[in-house]
């Protein structure tokens, strides 16, 4: 599997200017083929009760904020390969780097 499978980490970014619902709810179907789930917000420090659901649900929270990144909470790591798409991620990086 480790020949035929050489990504070790698929990181998802959701980057959302206030709607943290529809933040959340892509969030959370892009663990469906990434390792890691982030959200990123303009927000320096979101309520108490939004990193809980972030922690709840496995999905990690950025601060995006003029020009300087802040990781709120770390994401869940899920294994991969998780779905199909992790596999053609898989593909498309292997024939990007090894094409020569």
């Amino acid at each position: 599997m480790k020949k035929r499978y050489a990504i070790k980490k698929i990181v998802a970014h959701e980057a959302k200017m206030s709607n943290w619902q529809s933040a959340f709810g892509q969030a959370e179907m892009n663990k469906w083929f990434a390792s890691e789930s982030f959200i990123v917000s303009p927000v320096k420090q979101p309520r108490q009760r939004i990193i809980n659901k972030a922690i709840k649900i496995g999905i990690g929270i950025y601060s995006y904020s003029k020009g300087n990144t802040k990781r709120i909470n770390q994401a869940q790591n899920h294994d991969l390969p998780s779905c199909y798409a992790s596999w053609l991620f898989n593909e498309w990086i292997g024939r990007k780097l090894y094409s020569y």
